[in-house]
């Protein structure tokens, strides 16, 4: 069993390099093909092949969040944070004296609640997109 492994581990390495110097072969060919294009002489297949080439060269950014979402999820973090320590300052509710325990049953509720509230409102905020759009 160990000896299939080891030659499955083998073969994903080797793999993984011809990957790799495949793609190091295909940005020099197209670095050089980049290097010699002419827009005004290239034919369909030129022009295509050159697209291709100046998206692997040069790729975008992974899509990700914009800069609103990345905002608003930090402010969603922030809250949920406070929203734990004002869960672990006012403890769980019952009696003067707490101890560590309550204080921390404490946070974990507003935790939970707030995430709760924050599902809810996404999930009828999504609801809302569906049915109205």
């Amino acid at each position: 069993m160990s000896t299939s492994i080891a030659i499955s581990s083998a073969a994903l390495a080797s793999s993984a390099a011809a990957n790799q110097a495949a793609l190091q072969a295909r940005k020099t060919s197209c670095l050089s093909f980049e290097a010699a294009y002419r827009p005004e002489l290239a034919d369909v297949g030129q022009k295509q092949q050159y697209a291709e080439c100046v998206g692997l060269l040069y790729p975008k950014p992974a899509a990700g969040f914009s800069e609103n979402e990345i905002w608003f999820f930090k402010g969603l973090i922030i809250v949920l944070l406070l929203s734990m320590i004002i869960g672990f300052v006012r403890g769980d509710g019952y009696g003067a004296h707490q101890s560590i325990g309550d204080r921390l049953c404490g946070a974990f509720l507003a935790f939970c609640g707030v995430t709760a509230a924050i599902v809810v409102l996404g999930l009828l905020t999504a609801a809302g997109i569906f049915l109205f759009s």
